[in-house]
């Protein structure tokens, strides 16, 4: 928690509002007010988290079967996308072919800042099943090959983490 007195701005610890952390130099007016309503409004900034449901179920499944779900969570304008994709059928993620796998809902699509089409990683999964994810702004998540002449065997793990920045509206906002 942040407040102010006659020291200046005084930061406490959420469980113990009696003991200073921290005092900051002594500041006053409107300034001193903006900053404390701020930090106060920083801490208390929301999560969101959902699960996304492949949209692919003839090429990819979970890992293991019903394994843990594709996961998205959110915090402030942060997002980060994580999961363990199996491929389901024999070069279900070719070099020359990009699979889309899952669509993530609004409130968690990325914003590309970097001005190119799409956002994309090169993710690694056991032994020499590297992949490229590719995240459109417009949520399409997709998989492919990342080097020429590699395709993927059937049962391949392919695990991925990602993490973004959107401006898309609050999730159920």
């Amino acid at each position: 928690m942040v407040t102010t007195d006659s020291n200046g701005v005084v930061f406490y610890e959420d469980s113990d509002q009696f003991t200073p952390v921290h005092t900051m130099l002594n500041l006053q007016g409107s300034a001193l007010s903006e900053i404390v309503t701020d930090l106060n409004n920083q801490s208390k900034m929301s999560v969101a988290a959902t699960t996304v449901p492949i949209t692919d179920t003839t090429n990819f499944g979970l890992f293991g079967g019903a394994g843990k779900p594709l996961q998205i969570i959110r915090f402030g304008n942060i997002v980060q996308f994580a999961g363990e994709l199996q491929g389901k059928t024999e070069n279900h993620v070719k070099w020359l072919s990009r699979r889309t796998f899952a669509t993530i809902p609004n409130g968690f699509r990325p914003t590309n800042l970097l001005g190119t089409p799409n956002l994309s990683w090169v993710m690694q999964g056991s032994g020499n099943n590297r992949w490229y994810l590719e995240i459109t702004p417009g949520g399409t998540a997709s998989a492919s090959r990342f080097g020429p002449g590699d395709d993927t065997g059937d049962n391949t793990w392919l695990p991925f983490t990602c993490t973004y920045i959107t401006t898309d509206p609050w999730p159920g906002g």
